[in-house]
Parts: C-alpha cells; structure tokens; sequence
C-alpha cells in the first residue's frame, strides 16, 4: 500500500457502520458529549483515538468499535 492508500484508509473507516449508518456518527457523538477524535498516519501505522466525558465512555466505544468491526 502507498501512503495515499493509508490516508484513505483514515479518513473512510469514520464513513459509518452496519450498526450506526450514519456519517460520523462517532464525531457528532463525540462532540455532542464534550469528546473529540483525530487519527494519525505514519509510515507503518495509523493511529485512531478519542477522548470523551466518562459517563459516555461505554456509548462512545459502542461507537468506535463497530466502525472496525462492520464498517461501510
């Protein structure tokens, strides 16, 4: 894979999910309940990460694990 295809790769996986369909879905979560997201590619690695209030943790993992689990 070349470095466009793993910048792709970043930018899509947040496009939704068989279980919550909706276009950034987890970032309108996120921001909704004091949280954010970013992700980061390097040459071997990409790295996705959020941060959001504690009592949405759970809701907010629901979230960010299906966009890997059964992505669109």
């Amino acid at each position: 894979m070349t470095w466009h295809n793993f910048l792709f790769l970043e930018h899509m996986i947040f496009m939704g999910s068989e279980k919550f369909k909706k276009e950034n879905e987890l970032d309108q979560y996120l921001t909704a309940n004091g949280g954010s997201s970013n992700a980061l590619t390097e040459c071997e690695h990409t790295l996705f990460y959020f941060d959001i209030v504690e009592e949405h943790l759970v809701h907010a993992l629901d979230r960010f694990s299906s966009l890997f689990v059964a992505p669109l």
